[in-house]
């Protein structure tokens, strides 16, 4: 059973370049266009870590970046990969000092932990100055790249990089430190949960991968929900209205100003695909309010 939390939660920590491939005729992908009085916006969902037979992306990503003046990311890239970003990460990051990871976790979850350190040769000792948030995201991320799944091919910093380059206006949607903060502010009891659940479903956290992409290349928002939310239990509530659907409503602000800026500039926000598929969407937040974003397929 896998009920691994969404790669989506950890956007902020992941960035990409473009890499080399060949497209697949019918790629649909996720992106929505939703037309303003003064402009049009592009809602692309992105996958965090791809693989590089996953390039190129499909096309219609490509269309809606050379559609837009401006391009909005969840989190300021340059600012994640800069000195300060970093001492960022390691602060928000790191246990309080003084405190050991057993004062956080259950003695199920650090045995689990204990024994996927052994598995994956990593020094324990190293990850036992980690939150549990910390831990989550470091978790996932290795076991994405065990089936090549990688940083340097996902999403957003192939536009990031494209976009400063080409003199497109670069905004953020949050910051890094309210992004790590969403773990922090978690109880003990729900960042122990997150870490066991994580742990407990590492063996198939690469097929759930493959899933997604799979899903996702061919635009299909219903599977691509299922396979996020798959075995949630109800327990799990408030973790995802935490992690996903305040999020949600906390950026439509943004897409409505967009929408309404007077000099018609066109504006792309890429964000992860789990913030625009399933109940509580960014998608349904907007039809709620009686927009109607249409999933796009150039002509």
């Amino acid at each position: 059973m896998n009920r691994s939390l969404p790669l989506s939660f950890c956007s902020s920590l992941v960035l990409a370049l473009a890499a080399g491939g060949t497209a697949v005729a019918g790629d649909k992908g996720c992106v929505w266009r939703l037309e303003g009085p003064d402009g049009v916006v592009y809602l692309a969902g992105s996958i965090h870590l791809l693989r590089e037979s996953d390039h190129p992306l499909p096309p219609v990503y490509e269309r809606a970046y050379r559609d837009c003046d401006r391009v909005y990311f969840e989190v300021d890239i340059q600012a994640m990969k800069s000195p300060e970003g970093n001492a960022t990460a390691l602060r928000l990051g790191m246990l309080p000092k003084g405190e050991g990871l057993e004062q956080w976790l259950t003695p199920e979850t650090m045995g689990s932990l204990r024994a996927y350190a052994e598995q994956r040769g990593l020094p324990m000792g190293q990850l036992q100055i980690f939150r549990p948030g910390m831990l989550v995201l470091t978790v996932t991320n290795l076991e994405a790249m065990r089936i090549g799944a990688k940083p340097e091919f996902g999403v957003e910093a192939i536009f990031e990089r494209r976009a400063r380059e080409d003199g497109k206006s670069v905004e953020a949607l949050e910051t890094l430190e309210f992004q790590l903060n969403l773990f922090n502010g978690m109880s003990r009891a729900e960042q122990d949960r997150m870490l066991r659940i994580t742990l407990e479903d590492v063996e198939e956290a690469g097929k759930t991968l493959e899933a997604m992409i799979q899903a996702w290349r061919a635009g299909d928002g219903a599977k691509l929900a299922e396979e996020l939310n798959r075995n949630f239990e109800p327990e799990d509530a408030p973790l995802i209205k935490r992690l996903l659907h305040d999020r949600n409503e906390s950026w439509i602000p943004a897409i409505e100003k967009a929408l309404r800026e007077p000099g018609g500039k066109n504006t792309v926000f890429i964000v992860g695909a789990g913030h625009l598929v399933g109940e509580k969407s960014v998608i349904s937040l907007l039809q709620a309010k009686g927009y109607q974003p249409v999933q796009w397929t150039p002509e």
